[in-house]
């Protein structure tokens, strides 16, 4: 049976394997097959795969694994990577001053460089093919222009947010001269491979007029914007969202990230307006942030995709992790074992991603026509045998080294459990040495 297919000889074939593709149309294929031509899916059907008798098409033998689309990360800050480990035994606040201010002015762009794709590796190590990377350490043009190199060299999918200049201390200002300057020199009309944001302060950090700039800003340079909001009980007095709705921020060009402290009419608001949020379980966890109520919020159906925040406030860059918290998180606190079903984890981590993003014509699911994000899953190590329900075990039992390949715009970034991005280890060394200088002022 064949679900779909254009007339165009494939550059790459996913054979056998059960392809999950997040369309209701078709679910599962518990046998399928997966054509790419060129950066886009081309053909998706159930049964052997379609005789392709051209030396030039690469067959992926997937007999045994699961395929499906690959994570959008909707929150991440790529810059802090080599901070892992800072402030483990501090709450949002106090950890912002004692790792993101503290060592934030001590980037040289060279820095931001190798944080961003260990970040990205990492990244792609467990599955993620899209990320938004909110870019609160936007210093100087060269530390811009190091930042989007990385991205660029990693092959994910990217969202470059333009957040502040740090230079001290509780001082971080918007850049305004390096954001215009990037946008005309490091973004092609019509990239959809790396496109531009702007993530200014939330209007509770500064005063509104301030945020009403950047809110001006953004829209005369057709940028969508993504705030930090409600991730400490300390904005709560402020009222926020009613703020945003005043102000008439609120909508589906605004991503928020974290709105763990939001209560029943905030939801409402955030409801009535279609504003996505950016759920990070784990970072929130970590920081003793609190628990977002997602169950209510998919309750009154907001969008909602999941991030793994900056690995300082996560420890980790891998979306399975942040999978299985989500739904851990939204049953302890329900205090019941259907407030979140692995499939709806897995829709969050992708689907629910790509339309947080404006992207779900994109990205997202498998399907003819879109474009060649996907994964697949070796579901044949220690901590996933035996396979007996693909989606609750890729939930619950997953970890990156199940992940065998990782594909982003048809290109092969992971295959056969090894990335593909050349020199990994002296990577590795590299951001050993940047972070000893940075954190243990070493030469």
């Amino acid at each position: 049976m064949r679900h779909g297919r254009v007339s165009q000889q494939p550059d790459i074939i996913i054979s056998g394997g059960a392809v999950i593709t997040m369309e209701s149309a078709t679910g599962i294929i518990e046998d399928g097959y997966v054509g790419i031509s060129g950066s886009y899916i081309t053909d998706v059907g159930e049964g052997p795969a379609p005789d392709e008798n051209h030396s030039s098409v690469q067959v992926i033998d997937a007999q045994g694994m699961i395929v499906l689309p690959g994570f959008v990360n909707t929150h991440h800050h790529l810059w802090q990577t080599i901070l892992r480990g800072q402030g483990a035994d501090l709450a949002v606040g106090d950890w912002v001053n004692a790792c993101v201010s503290k060592y934030g002015p001590k980037f040289l762009p060279e820095d931001s460089y190798v944080s961003s794709l260990l970040g990205l590796a990492e990244g792609i190590d467990s599955g993620i093919t899209t990320v938004v990377n909110w870019a609160h350490n936007s210093n100087s043009r060269e530390h811009v222009e190091a930042s989007l190199r990385a991205m660029r060299e990693s092959g994910v999918r990217g969202i470059y947010a333009f957040g502040a200049r740090i230079l001290s201390e509780g001082l971080h200002e918007m850049p305004y001269d390096v954001i215009d300057y990037a946008l005309e020199h490091f973004f092609g009309e019509g990239d959809e491979m790396l496109i531009p944001w702007l993530a200014p302060p939330e209007p509770g950090f500064k005063c509104a007029e301030d945020f009403m700039f950047a809110v001006r800003f953004a829209r005369e340079r057709g940028l969508r914007l993504s705030i930090h909001l409600l991730e400490s009980q300390d904005e709560i007095a402020a009222a926020p969202i009613q703020l945003l709705q005043k102000l008439k921020v609120l909508g589906p060009e605004l991503l928020i990230a974290h709105a763990v402290h939001v209560n029943k009419h905030d939801i409402e608001l955030l409801s009535a307006t279609s504003t996505p949020i950016a759920h990070c379980p784990v970072a929130n966890m970590r920081l003793a942030s609190g628990i977002a109520p997602l169950r209510d919020m998919l309750a009154r159906g907001i969008t909602v995709g999941l991030g793994t925040d900056g690995v300082a406030s996560n420890d980790s860059g891998d979306m399975l992790a942040v999978m299985k918290s989500a739904l851990g998180l939204a049953r302890a606190t329900q205090l019941d074992p259907r407030a979140l079903l692995p499939e709806d984890a897995l829709y969050l981590a992708t689907m629910g991603g790509a339309r947080a993003l404006g992207m779900d014509d994109v990205i997202g699911s498998i399907c003819v026509g879109k474009k060649a994000d996907l994964i697949i899953i070796d579901p044949s190590g220690l901590n996933f045998a035996p396979l007996n329900d693909c989606v609750a075990q890729l939930v619950l039992s997953g970890a990156p080294s199940n992940v065998d390949t990782v594909i982003a715009d048809g290109h092969i970034l992971k295959h056969q459990g090894r990335l593909q991005l050349p020199n990994v280890d002296a990577l590795v060394r590299k951001s050993q040495r940047c972070a000893d200088r940075i954190i243990r002022n070493k030469k």
